[in-house]
Order: C-alpha cells, then structure tokens, then sequence
C-alpha cells in the first residue's frame, strides 16, 4: 500500500485512471462472477467484497517445491495469483 497508493494517484492526476473506473477496465476477467461493478475506489478503500489476507503465496511455495520450480518471482506466478482473484 505505501508504493500503490502514490502510483495511483499519479494516474489519476495524468487523468489515466478514474477511482470510479471499474477493475474490469485494468483487469481482463476480472468482471465475472459478481464482480463487474467493483471499482478501484472499493479496492482501495476494502469495500469490494473480495476475501482479504489471501494466502496466495502458500500454494506458489507448494508449486515451487513439488511441481513447478523456480515459479517464484515469474510472470506465472503474476498470472497464477491474478487468475486466482478472477475466479473467486
């Protein structure tokens, strides 16, 4: 949050994002299951609904020990925890 908060609003000053834009915007998927009407203002301010405090990075270490090493710190791993948000 102490690096986001200051990104953010430097886009939203260049006029490059809207805290009323809807994630799905940014997001690609992120609108299904209930949850095209988030907005990046329910992000920032935890009124989205989503789970909190997701322990993402307990199944990429289970993945990097067992079937998929040296998943950590890759673009898979990006796409695994964005892939997980989607389908929640």
């Amino acid at each position: 949050a102490a690096v986001t908060i200051p990104i953010l609003m430097r886009l939203v000053q260049e006029g490059k994002l809207r805290l009323e834009d809807r994630v799905g915007r940014f997001v690609q998927g992120f609108g299904v299951f209930g949850k095209s009407p988030i907005t990046v203002a329910h992000l920032l301010n935890h009124t989205s609904g989503l789970a909190g405090g997701v322990p993402f990075h307990q199944e990429l270490m289970r993945l990097n020990a067992a079937e998929r090493p040296g998943i950590l710190g890759s673009k898979a791993a990006r796409q695994f925890v964005l892939n997980a948000v989607i389908r929640t």
